[in-house]
């Protein structure tokens, strides 16, 4: 006995000699903090968010856990726990459970019967000619469930497309029409801009009142009527467009109140779901002959994506891929996705080809070359406005090419410190408990926002002066 023990007791020794400077070793790193990049970040808060929330973040989760993860250390375990525990979280857990609960008792019936033919079985050869029938018979039903699936895919993607080409020849809503988006847009003949907002509308979108002018602007009412007025241009997409807020209540209509005392014209060029190389493509095309003094570009998170009038044409009869597995999945909540193209997208490899020059980074980088090519030859200012904190790409495009960016996010989220907001989603800064865009008050604090930056730029307040 004491020969085995002795040398147990050596090895043990032994590796208590050896792994303790290591372990020394690792203690030392492991007090290292770990630097990561905004970009990186953004991609771990994008990932843990459709894992867990199925969706991408909003804008204000976006914010609020980026600083979280760069600023503090926080790592996606964390961020996780979390989503996990938040009351979205826990919904959709429960409901998660719930389905796989389901999903199971439908994988078992099959493993049922069986059993039951072998309970019941005459003989061996019964028993597996029972269990072939079962078999057979669930190949019969899920084949007939894909080709249903298809069938209803290709029906949507047909009546989809005759949506896309009726936009081509829509008609104006009635006045005080409540419509949806479809309803007022229509197709451009720029392939670049897709499509546009109708002229001389006067209906009730999303709640709030909106009228546009002849060219397809959305009006801002107290534009100067003299000639030669100091004119501001808005680009953007339905943040600065003004969704579910009345023409008076939009941020630049409440910037041409706060400029009330000098003869202002502002141009809303927003439309709903814009990205920036359309937007960019828009000024140039419709924009530019107004003589713009100023252009304040409105950067939104998904400006480097597709709007959702854009389709990709999907090949239903593929031996590729399984829609019923990707119905399965959409319905348990995990990440097969095999739907047809009409949603946002945020992939460059889900782009039609001839898209592809729209998005990413890189397509961003060029619009914004050529919009401050545009401004240096057409004279005007440039003021790029970010709705939270610009990711690190804006911010050094915006660097490299002289640039000035504001933070809307900040005297937002001062506001809500001062007056005990805890989370931005559903408070009195958004329109609705659902919908994240700016309610009419955020519009009014933006805008107040975006007026003190323009006072400090002394070249554009002299000029403004000349226009009293």
């Amino acid at each position: 006995m004491v020969n085995f023990i002795r040398p147990f007791f050596i090895i043990l020794i032994l590796t208590f000699v050896v792994s303790f400077p290591a372990t020394l070793f690792s203690e030392e790193t492991s007090n290292v903090p770990h630097v990561i990049s905004e970009d990186d970040a953004r991609s771990i808060v994008d990932s843990v968010y459709l894992e867990v929330l199925q969706r991408y973040p909003d804008e204000s989760g976006l914010y609020t856990y980026l600083k979280f993860i760069v600023e503090d250390g926080k790592n996606e375990d964390w961020l996780r726990q979390v989503l996990l525990s938040s009351e979205e979280g826990r919904q959709i857990s429960k409901r998660k459970r719930k389905q796989t609960y389901v999903l199971f008792a439908i994988a078992a019936v099959p493993f049922v019967f069986i059993g039951f033919a072998f309970y019941f079985r005459k003989s061996t050869k019964d028993f597996i000619l029972n269990s072939l029938l079962v078999l057979f018979s669930i190949c019969i039903a899920c084949l007939s469930l894909e080709i249903a699936l298809r069938m209803t895919a290709a029906y949507r993607d047909h009546k989809n497309e005759k949506l896309l080409r009726n936009l081509d020849s829509s008609r104006v809503p009635k006045k005080n029409a409540a419509v949806f988006l479809r309803d007022i847009i229509q197709l451009s003949a720029n392939p670049s801009l897709v499509y546009e907002l109708m002229p001389n509308l006067f209906v009730r979108f999303m709640g709030g009142k909106v009228t546009t002018d002849t060219d397809g602007f959305r009006v801002t009412p107290g534009s100067c009527e003299q000639s030669e007025p100091y004119t501001i241009i808005g680009l953007g997409d339905s943040v600065m467009f003004g969704w579910g807020v009345h023409d008076q209540e939009t941020y630049l209509t409440y910037l041409g109140e706060a400029l009330a005392d000098n003869c202002i014209r502002i141009i809303n060029m927003a439309v709903p779901g814009y990205n920036t190389v359309m937007e960019v493509e828009a000024l140039k095309e419709k924009g530019l002959a107004h003589n713009p003094d100023l252009v304040v570009m409105h950067f939104v998170d998904n400006d480097l994506y597709l709007p959702n009038f854009i389709r990709k044409k999907d090949k239903h009869i593929t031996l590729t891929r399984s829609y019923l597995l990707a119905e399965l999945s959409r319905w348990r909540g995990t990440r097969i996705r095999t739907r047809p193209f009409d949603h946002l997208v945020r992939t460059s490899g889900d782009v039609p080809d001839e898209y592809q020059y729209m998005v990413g980074v890189d397509a961003y980088r060029t619009a914004m070359i050529r919009f401050k090519e545009l401004s240096s030859k057409h004279n005007f200012k440039i003021l790029l406005l970010s709705n939270w904190a610009p990711p690190g790409y804006v911010v050094d495009i915006a660097s490299e090419l002289n640039i000035p960016v504001v933070d809307l996010g900040e005297p937002l989220q001062r506001y809500s410190r001062e007056h005990g907001i805890v989370e931005h989603q559903g408070s009195i800064l958004t329109v609705s408990k659902n919908d994240p865009h700016y309610s009419a008050l955020a519009h009014g604090i933006v805008a107040q926002e975006v007026y003190q930056n323009l006072l400090r730029d002394i070249s554009i307040t002299e000029k403004l002066l000349r226009h009293q």
